[in-house]
């Protein structure tokens, strides 16, 4: 599953706090896509992307075509 965020208005650490994400250590979070409730949910702030582990959602503004 691939999710295009180029012309969000908006940072991914916005996004964590409208979802509500609970963060479990550094910069992993729960998955909103696959319910992880362990930490799967990769999130880069630098860069504006994201990974699940688990499910293999993805972010691909960092991807060139």
């Amino acid at each position: 599953m691939y999710y295009d965020m180029s012309g969000f208005d908006y940072g991914i650490l916005d996004v964590v706090q409208v979802l509500h994400l609970r963060k479990r250590r550094g910069n992993y979070y729960d998955c909103p896509f696959c319910g992880e409730t362990h930490g799967k949910l990769n999130i880069n702030v630098e860069k504006n992307v994201f990974r699940c582990n688990r499910c293999d959602a993805v972010s691909y503004t960092h991807l060139r075509a």
